[in-house]
C-alpha cells in the first residue's frame, strides 16, 4: 500500500525529482514526524501523518496480513 505522508513543509516539493533514490526513516513515527531521506541529493525532509496507533502498528508490522498473524501468534 501507500504510506499516507505529507510533506511538513510545502516548499519541500521541489526538493524531490523522479529517479530520486529515497528512504523513509519510520523510527520516530509515533511522534507524529518522518524523515525522509533524499540520499541522491543528501538532504533530509521532514514529513508528517495523521496515522492512529493501530495503524502505525500495522504498518510497521509489514501490512495488515502480518500484523493479524503477529496478533495471534
Amino acid at each position: 500500500g501507500i504510506v499516507p505522508l505529507t510533506f511538513a513543509n510545502k516548499d519541500d516539493y521541489a526538493k524531490v525529482e523522479q529517479g530520486d533514490n529515497l528512504e523513509i526513516d519510520l523510527t520516530t513515527i509515533e511522534s507524529g514526524n518522518v524523515a525522509l531521506k533524499n540520499l541522491s541529493k543528501g538532504i533530509d525532509i521532514k514529513l508528517t501523518h495523521s496515522l492512529s496507533e493501530t495503524e502505525i502498528k500495522v504498518l510497521k508490522a509489514g501490512g495488515k496480513l502480518p500484523f493479524i498473524k503477529q496478533k495471534h501468534s
